[in-house]
């Protein structure tokens, strides 16, 4: 590649390719011996990413295997040369990610150097002493380069011209300074944004955005609020789909935000302000895409509100937070493969094409199914199964306070320490969980082997998932699910110590230890109260409505025996006769069914809110609508709750560990002192407030969040065939959390947990070993790996050991039918 060498400018680091469009053959769904494989981010897991290939038996011969980006970076380096190589000489379909693009910029900017005079030299000499540097113990590239930005005056004009916030010499730098020139070429034609028209879906890293957010949805401005204009040469074909091409190519070209490639790279969300941010806060972007599909009612419809356009699918990498991601029109394929240690495939077609309904361009625009054919969701909502809601909280949790991702801080700013303890993340893939109980006690290994001894745990949606890989038939319409996301504003842990920090951050060593320090204690509190939280809310939301069914069970019954005698009475020869002659001789005339069977009249002909009548099936709808409202509450524990519940740990958990060092000797005891001092500190009020919405309002917002939108819960019809109300439940369980028997059974809970907690540390070859003559003391350095381990566990396992012992205790056993007693609440 040349270089003006006359002016030295720097030239266009980026080299973006901005759209590639897919066909049939590179993109088969019809063809029943051919499939689609789309990857979720790699990350430079090449050992993962091979056994998700083997898993889904991807044979190239026949399949087409598609990448969402992030192959490189962020995993071990070898790694990320071998996954290279592989989807470089395989020439395999990817868009670009954020961290593809640096390493291009990276290797564009060496290229550039290399070009210009004594660039090359200057390179090499500042490689040679960084080298000599990190043997007299310098581990902080960026505090090294700084100090040569002021002091290396002779060669102030090349240290210009690394570009702010890039690291030199950091994994992006090594990884661009290793690949061979194919591998750039294949790098830099790379596209942003792919395009199946087809297949009416679009592939980015982190997303398309359906309308700008500047405008109001139906503004004429918006490619969605109108159907595209077709020219004397062009053709409208029957089936709609040359318009939907249009549209969709609209989508790509003419929303602003779709043009920046820093957009479709980086996005995560949107702000009030209409910005595109990069952060966890603002709107989800596919939450707002999903608002925009859902107005799309063909180019015909004259519903009201509705947008005269067809749904497309967004399938997006990117978003390691929110872990598998399927919805209706947004298919998120990040699960975590370098710290959750899981891997995701989309597969499309084979023998699934020929399940496809009619024409693949008018139907192929809804949910994924797998190879059960079973709707994927990861949002959880009233229906789902426990095992799936538990793992959802599990893995906010573990993403918002991400001790992993400290300690590979840790190990970036020891010599030579990133690239062997990545080594070993990658290895300890194939140790299984039980491996995970003898942890190292001394350094950084021990965290690194506990990380990786979880790639292995159960995913929430295939208990049979080694590698977590899900394999998805194909696209379904008409299918709904719930897809959106908690608002972020109150509920924040942002006070925490970093969890999802930059490498890059500039914290020095001690502030991290102390970060892992708090992050760990506050963690493993968190586990414990989330858990036993979420398991007693669960209990006492069953209790009631179970005992609420019960009674209008029994008064049914009671009706229809009263019904019953009455009929009898009225049907016998005797009273017959006696109405007859009644109404013979003119006694009070009334409509002749009233006249002889008064009792089947009122059943058919009296007013709806006769208490004495039999229940009217719309009850019973009121009541499942009912039931499934105050189940879906537990969404703001899920979601919301639990952050304010850290904020309460958090603090018990500073005020105790103050003065406590990391070399702080600890035996078994102090351990457990330590925790149970911190669980005196944790306020029952700040527990208790975090179970439930506590306003109408916020009820309501959290019921439009866990999908139920279609309904208000406080409307006078949603209660007019019950005797019990959204009020009636929500107060009686406000009033149950206040007693001091759910006090009682809170307390025995959390014991209960961390004494399995200490068990857990004991045994020949852990943290205490028993036997010993006098009780052991470790330090509590040593005692933090396995205090994450055990939280990770907790959190990810199924079945949950701590679940199961809650409801086992007969304390909980107690709670619940003092609950289920609660008789004359409903007599």
């Amino acid at each position: 590649m040349n270089w003006s060498l006359s002016s030295h400018r720097p030239p266009d680091f980026s080299l973006y390719v901005s759209l590639e469009s897919l066909s049939v053959e590179q993109f088969p769904l019809d063809d029943i011996d051919k499939r689609v494989i789309i990857v979720g981010d790699i990350h430079g897991m090449f050992e993962e990413f091979q056994a998700l290939l083997a898993k889904v038996s991807y044979n190239p011969s026949s399949d087409v295997l598609v990448s969402v980006g992030d192959i490189v970076a962020k995993g071990p380096h070898s790694g990320s040369m071998q996954v290279l190589e592989f989807m470089a000489s395989h020439n395999i379909t990817a868009v670009r990610g954020n961290h593809d693009q640096k390493v291009i910029e990276w290797r564009t900017w060496l290229e550039w150097i290399h070009s210009l005079p004594g660039g090359s030299n200057w390179l090499f000499q500042v490689q040679d002493k960084w080298e000599k540097a990190q043997e007299r113990g310098a581990d902080d590239v960026e505090e090294w380069v700084e100090e040569q930005v002021r002091h290396d005056k002779k060669h102030s004009k090349w240290w210009k011209k690394i570009p702010e916030e890039w690291q030199l010499f950091g994994d992006h730098y090594r990884i661009a300074e290793g690949m061979t020139q194919e591998q750039y070429s294949y790098m830099i034609q790379r596209p942003v944004r792919i395009h199946v028209p087809h297949a009416h879906t679009f592939i980015a890293h982190a997303g398309i955005l359906a309308s700008d957010p500047n405008y109001k949805r139906k503004d004429k401005r918006q490619p969605l609020s109108h159907i595209p204009i077709l020219y004397e040469a062009e053709t409208r074909k029957e089936d709609t789909s040359f318009l939907r091409r249009l549209q969709e190519l609209a989508i790509l070209n003419e929303i602003p935000q779709n043009l920046i490639p820093w957009v479709t790279l980086n996005m995560r969300g949107v702000l009030d302000d209409h910005t595109v941010t990069r952060k966890k806060n603002g709107t989800p972007w596919a939450q707002l895409y999903k608002k925009d599909m859902k107005h799309c009612a063909g180019f015909d419809s004259k519903k009201k509100g509705s947008l005269p356009c067809h749904p497309s699918t967004v399938v997006y990498g990117h978003a390691a937070s929110r872990g598998l991601d399927i919805n209706r029109w947004t298919i998120g394929l990040d699960s975590g493969c370098v710290y959750n240690q899981r891997m995701t495939a989309l597969v499309l077609g084979g023998k699934f094409a020929q399940q496809l309904p009619g024409t693949i361009e008018d139907e192929y625009d809804g949910e994924a199914i797998d190879i059960d054919g079973n709707i994927l969701s990861s949002r959880p909502k009233f229906g789902d199964s426990w095992p799936k809601i538990f793992y959802i909280v599990g893995e906010q949790i573990l993403e918002e306070m991400d001790v992993e991702a400290v300690i590979g801080e840790l190990q970036m700013m020891s010599n030579k320490s990133f690239l062997e303890g990545s080594e070993s993340m990658s290895a300890s893939v194939s140790s299984s969980i039980s491996s995970s109980s003898a942890l190292s006690t001394s350094g950084l290994q021990g965290w690194v082997d506990a990380a990786g001894a979880q790639a292995h745990s159960p995913t929430g949606y295939s208990s049979s998932e080694e590698t977590s890989s899900v394999t998805s038939g194909s696209f379904i319409s008409n299918i709904s699910t719930i897809e959106s996301e908690p608002n972020s504003s109150s509920a924040s842990v942002a006070s925490l110590p970093s969890t999802s920090s930059d490498p890059t951050s500039s914290r020095s060593k001690a502030q991290l230890w102390n970060s892992v320090k708090l992050l760990t204690f506050t963690r493993t509190l968190t586990t414990i109260y989330s858990i036993s939280l979420l398991t007693l809310l669960t209990l006492t939301q069953l209790t009631i409505l179970a005992r609420v069914k019960y009674i209008r069970a029994i008064k049914h019954m009671s009706s229809e025996e009263d019904q019953e005698a009455a009929l009898e009475g009225e049907l016998g020869m005797s009273n017959m006769l006696f109405m007859a002659l009644k109404a013979r001789f003119g006694i009070p005339q009334q409509p002749l069914l009233k006249t002889f069977l008064p009792s089947v009249h009122e059943l058919l002909f009296a007013p709806a809110d006769d208490e004495d009548l039999p229940e009217h099936p719309l009850s019973n709808i009121a009541f499942e609508t009912l039931s499934a409202d105050y189940l879906t509450l537990s969404y703001y524990l899920l979601h919301i709750g639990w952050k304010n519940l850290t904020t309460h740990i958090q603090s018990a958990v500073e005020e105790v560990l103050e003065g406590v060092s990391l070399k702080t000797r600890l035996s078994e005891s102090d351990v457990h002192r330590l925790l149970k001092d911190m669980m005196q500190r944790v306020a029952l009020e700040g527990l208790t407030a975090s179970m439930l919405p506590n306003t109408e309002d916020m009820v309501r917002s959290v019921l439009v969040l866990g999908g139920r939108d279609d309904h208000d819960p406080y409307s006078p019809s949603q209660g007019a065939a019950l005797s019990t109300s959204m009020d009636d439940l929500l107060s009686e369980t406000r009033t149950l959390f206040s007693s001091y028997r759910f006090t009682e059974v809170l307390d025995t809970c959390v014991d209960w947990a961390v004494d399995s907690l200490m068990k857990s540390f004991e045994g020949e070859g852990r943290v205490f070993a028993s036997g010993d003559a006098e009780a052991p003391r470790v330090r509590l350095a040593s005692i933090l790996p396995p205090l994450a381990s055990w939280s990770r566990t907790s959190l990810l396992a199924l079945p949950s050991e701590l679940v199961d012992g809650i409801l086992a205790k007969d304390e909980t056993r107690t709670f619940s039918a003092w609950i289920w007693a609660k008789f004359e609440l409903e007599v």
